[in-house]
């Protein structure tokens, strides 16, 4: 099959990163007990945004009758793909009418990668603490949230249009996590 220009399936038109470390200010020069408690906290993060993957509706039938093992072949699109109302777990993410089953011995006219899957989000922190136990030895005390938002991270849509759930995403991950950890620093 000859494929018109397409993007590639790395395409990521939209990636930002972000890496922060903030010491605090609160009770950071206090000498009473309290201060060295409470204060010289600090709050770290990482945190990313990326556009979603491009995708493809394709079949692994050979519908153009040019012999087995020559790749998928596009379905033909016959309307926009754009779909009305709310989008996420269990709902469409593309209109599955807008694609249609091309005529025995011909190739579809859906190009590769004309669509987007969701996007990413995820949201890191960490609370940290160094406590000097002597000159040459300090503890380290850190709480760290993954996800912590708990912002549900979906899956890409079933782009298999033989498949019940064409245009559907069917899962979503990512949950937040909590974790504690000390460490000793010498």
């Amino acid at each position: 099959a000859v494929y018109p220009r397409a993007l590639s399936g790395n395409d990521r038109p939209h990636v930002l990163s972000i890496n922060y470390i903030y010491q605090l200010p609160f009770l950071r020069d206090a000498k009473t007990l309290t201060g060295k408690l409470l204060g010289n906290w600090q709050l770290s993060g990482v945190t990313f945004f990326r556009s979603g993957a491009p995708l493809s509706v394709v079949d692994a039938t050979d519908i153009a009758g040019v012999g087995t093992g020559s790749a998928s072949q596009p379905w033909n699109l016959v309307g926009p793909t754009a779909v009305s109302g709310e989008t996420g777990v269990r709902r469409s993410w593309f209109d599955p009418g807008a694609f249609s089953l091309p005529m025995a011995g011909t190739f579809g006219n859906a190009g590769l990668n004309i669509l987007r899957g969701p996007a990413f989000q995820n949201w890191d922190i960490a609370l940290f603490k160094n406590f000097r136990y002597s000159e040459r030895i300090s503890v380290q005390l850190r709480g760290e949230a993954f996800n912590f938002l708990n912002h549900p991270l979906l899956s890409n849509p079933n782009t298999n249009p033989r498949s019940g759930d064409f245009s559907r995403v069917v899962t979503k991950f990512g949950e937040r996590n909590l974790q504690i950890g000390l460490k000793l620093l010498f």
